[in-house]
């Protein structure tokens, strides 16, 4: 009696899914001012990464932790505080730190998490 009703209450949450995001249209450049809202600091944890290897991770997490801090108290955007900082300057290539603070070159697994949700879809519509 359960297994029927989970189906019926799946088979709902779907419907409206696909009713909420059947029409939904992606705004890039809404997109990037939003990620630019937070003043770089939305790429704090990609610059820790890119820091790392030179620092350490704690020594890396504390300086960006700094510089974020630094970055909200005055207003300025995190590429700026870091450029300022003599530290980052003898580690990273000005192009390098432009890389780190780019939410474009920050994905992650994304492309193999699509690739996995689209052959699981794949395989759902031949089998």
């Amino acid at each position: 009696a359960v297994l029927p009703e989970l189906f019926n209450l799946a088979a709902g949450a779907l419907e409206h899914t696909l009713q909420m995001v059947g029409g939904l249209e992606v705004d890039a450049g809404r997109m990037r001012e939003n990620l630019e809202a937070t003043g770089g600091q939305i790429m704090a944890e990609a610059v820790k990464m890119g820091l790392a290897p030179h620092l350490g991770a704690g020594r890396a997490h504390a300086l960006v932790e700094r510089s974020c801090r630094a970055a909200a108290e005055t207003g300025r955007h995190l590429r700026e505080v870091l450029a300022d900082d003599p530290e980052v300057g003898n580690l990273l290539k000005r192009e390098e730190l432009e890389r780190l603070l780019d939410p474009a070159a920050y994905l992650g697994a994304c492309a193999e998490l699509i690739e996995r949700v689209l052959a699981t879809h794949r395989k759902t519509r031949e089998g």
